[in-house]
């Protein structure tokens, strides 16, 4: 939450929040998703992009998160046509 004061403060145009699900960005304070974007949302004027913890668009815009935007970088691994490595 203070980060995105802060950067709403310095003028920032949007604000990326990334909860603990966020794969290897966990913040220090291991806030779920789904409990940090509402408490920021309410709290800032700027837009907000929501990462970690949503299996789907929807989630993050229409699931009560409070914001619209969302980052999916590992659910786009899971498609047949992926274009990365299998391990």
């Amino acid at each position: 939450m203070r980060h995105a004061l802060k950067a709403e403060k310095i003028g920032c145009d949007a604000i990326s929040i990334d909860g603990f699900e966020a794969a290897g960005h966990p913040g220090e304070d291991d806030v779920t998703t789904l409990i940090l974007v509402p408490l920021v949302h309410d709290a800032v004027h700027v837009p907000i992009i929501a990462s970690g913890g949503l299996p789907r668009p929807r989630a993050g815009g229409g699931g009560g998160a409070g914001c619209g935007r969302m980052n999916m970088g590992t659910r786009f691994v899971a498609p047949a046509r992926r274009r990365c490595t299998k391990t």
